[in-house]
């Protein structure tokens, strides 16, 4: 990999940053009035309207954490779960045991 510069890890901060800021804020908005909905009989008899509500939560959050995963990865500053990995290899040796 080649050298990473002070601007280009600076740049990615500054991009995560603001995925994770706008990531986040659509997060609690949704979140918001999906809990104001319960709290009103209407809401209550939408039960599509909520599930589609969790669906956005669901899917800006692996959006976000995709792109902020592949920024940090450009960087050569993922994180990588070594435990998981380990996990996932003792896994494939047993399944060709």
């Amino acid at each position: 990999m080649a050298e990473i510069t002070i601007e280009q890890l600076r740049t990615t901060i500054i991009d995560n940053d603001a995925l994770a800021q706008d990531g986040f804020e659509e997060i609690r908005a949704i979140a918001k009035l999906a809990l104001m909905a319960l709290e009103t009989p209407a809401g209550q008899n939408s039960p599509e309207t909520l599930a589609r509500a969790f669906e956005a939560i669901w899917g800006i959050s692996e959006r976000v954490e995709g792109a902020i995963s592949s920024n940090a990865e450009e960087v050569g500053c993922n994180y990588v779960d070594s435990r998981f990995e380990s996990r996932a290899k003792a896994m494939a040796e047993a399944r060709h045991a």
